[in-house]
């Protein structure tokens, strides 16, 4: 790859959570070394209130690009997508989806009602609310997946969110509501396969190969769903024989997989790179259950989930620049502020 000599133009700056820039971050710490192997004059930069400082900042420097790594606004998940929209106000080029995209893919319950207006499978749910009865629909049963409305990623995602009784969702929705303080949403469980399907671009998309995990254990009691702890304990994964792989599909299952991405992706305005979590039922049928705006770009060999296929991690990193700039300069020629 082409090395660039450093200039304002070739400037970035990488923009995450004020306790995510240190070098060791997992995240923010691969993610700096790909962009200065790029040849890019990096700045890392956490994102901080009073907002008038951090445009003064900004404006200060006027980067080629923002990497907006950002995942929260003084620890509350609900307000990142501010990050984008300011940064949209003050015409500068950013990585990743866009402020619309960014809130409503936070809210999961709306990002399923969005999706089953667009005709794309998902689990049928409900919303209980802290103070609220309780009240399951009457076409839903047990089991149920019960997990945090507004989490990211596998954030509070355990084997306790499979409930199979009244009481183990009371007891998960009490847990919920104390530990994450926000309401659940209590979704059908679909028993199947674990996919998961990553996809760049803006207008013209890339869907990376599915991949699968293979929960290859007989134990009852033993992991069904991809966890919090499964995505960071190694040897848990070791003890219950957990892997992943390229999922083995037919043809006819990959193609319908890509159309079921893309159309997904557009109907929640998704640019720049995503990641789907989908389940396949024992009668073929994919649900989405997860759309994950800026997910992690970890490397393949940091990153037991690696959804991006081959791609080299440094290509990786210079496509997701060149798709938050090109999304600006098309943004500016129709003369759209947003």
């Amino acid at each position: 790859m082409r090395r660039r000599r450093k200039s304002n133009r070739n400037r970035v700056i990488l923009l995450a959570d004020p306790d995510a820039i240190h070098p060791d971050d997992p995240d923010t710490g691969q993610v700096a070394r790909a962009i200065r192997a790029l040849g890019y004059d990096l700045i890392v930069m956490g994102f901080q209130l009073p907002l008038q400082r951090f445009i003064q900042e900004i404006e200060a420097v006027r980067p080629y690009v923002v990497f907006n790594f950002t995942e929260s606004v003084r620890g509350d998940r609900r307000a990142f997508a501010n990050v984008a929209a300011v940064l949209d106000l003050m015409d500068i080029p950013y990585t990743g989806s866009g402020a619309t995209a960014l809130a409503l893919t936070m809210d999961k319950a709306l990002t399923k009602q969005v999706l089953a207006w667009h005709g794309i499978p998902v689990p049928k749910f409900f919303v209980a609310r802290p103070g609220e009865n309780v009240a399951m629909p009457a076409d839903m049963s047990f089991p149920l997946f019960v997990k945090p409305l507004h989490g990211g990623g596998k954030e509070a995602i355990s084997l306790s969110c499979i409930v199979t009784t009244e009481h183990e969702l009371r007891k998960r929705l009490r847990y919920i509501y104390k530990t994450c303080a926000q309401p659940a949403i209590c979704e059908q469980y679909i028993d199947g396969r674990e996919l998961t399907l990553a996809i760049t671009g803006n207008e013209w998309l890339s869907v990376c190969h599915p991949r699968e995990v293979l929960f290859d254990h007989d134990d009852a009691k033993g992991p069904r769903i991809l966890t919090e702890r499964i995505l960071a304990d190694r040897n848990y994964r070791k003890r219950w024989n957990l892997k992943m792989r390229d999922a083995v599909l037919t043809a006819g299952q990959i193609r319908a997989l890509r159309l079921l991405g893309k159309a997904a992706y557009k109907a929640l305005g998704l640019r720049g790179y995503a990641r789907f979590d989908l389940r396949m039922s024992a009668e073929g049928t994919v649900y989405v259950i997860e759309a994950n705006a800026n997910p992690a770009l970890r490397r393949p060999s940091q990153s037991f989930l690696a959804p991006w296929g081959n791609k080299l991690y440094e290509q990786l990193i210079e496509r997701v620049i060149r798709l938050g700039v090109e999304y600006h300069g098309a943004r500016k020629k129709t003369g759209s502020v947003l």
